[in-house]
């Protein structure tokens, strides 16, 4: 009995992680979408499937193609910025700059290891138009031209949520691309350089 359990001993410290930062928030996330929570308030109404018809009747006709736009934007963009991002920063960490590399590589991936429920709220406590720390930065530092309804205005609000998903997701795909660039031999970066 003793050595059934024993693997379950080195894994329970992954799993209990992946309860915490993934399996839980998940559930939440999914719990309300059926409350009317707004994620500043501490009230939590139960309204069923409000939320969803409001979606969906709103998103009739013209709007529904406006979000099919702005969903496509958002995918040919977040995939471009990151690749090209992410390509830069594996060819630095690889080639480049070698000291503290492996720090680099492991600062740049925690931000893919969040779930996207925690990075949504807290980004969107950042960029919150009067309480948010950018624009509070902004304002201390005397640009208070460029402080910003970043999720509100209509022209900010989609090139925020890009910045958002490419800052979440660049450490994922560097990971990737730093593991493809060093299984090349050396032989082929020298016959390149001639």
């Amino acid at each position: 009995m003793k050595a059934r359990t024993y693997p379950f001993y080195f894994a329970g410290g992954a799993l209990a992680l992946y309860l915490i930062f993934f399996v839980i928030p998940s559930i939440m996330g999914i719990f309300y979408a059926f409350t009317d929570w707004n994620s500043y308030s501490t009230e939590v109404n139960f309204i069923g499937l409000n939320n969803f018809r409001t979606i969906f009747s709103s998103g009739a006709g013209q709007n529904y193609l406006h979000f099919i736009r702005n969903t496509i934007i958002f995918t040919i963009t977040t995939i471009f910025l990151k690749t090209a991002i992410a390509l830069g920063l594996a060819l630095l960490l690889t080639g480049g700059i070698k000291r503290l590399s492996y720090f680099h590589r492991v600062v740049m991936y925690l931000p893919a290891v969040l779930p996207i429920l925690v990075v949504s709220l807290v980004f969107k406590s950042i960029l919150n138009p009067a309480t948010g720390l950018l624009n509070t930065f902004l304002r201390n530092i005397g640009l208070d031209f460029l402080a910003q309804r970043w999720l509100v205005d209509i022209h900010l609000a989609l090139p925020s949520v890009i910045a958002v998903d490419t800052w979440r997701g660049v450490g994922y795909i560097m990971v990737i691309l730093i593991a493809g660039l060093m299984a090349i031999p050396d032989e082929y970066y020298e016959a390149a350089s001639i």
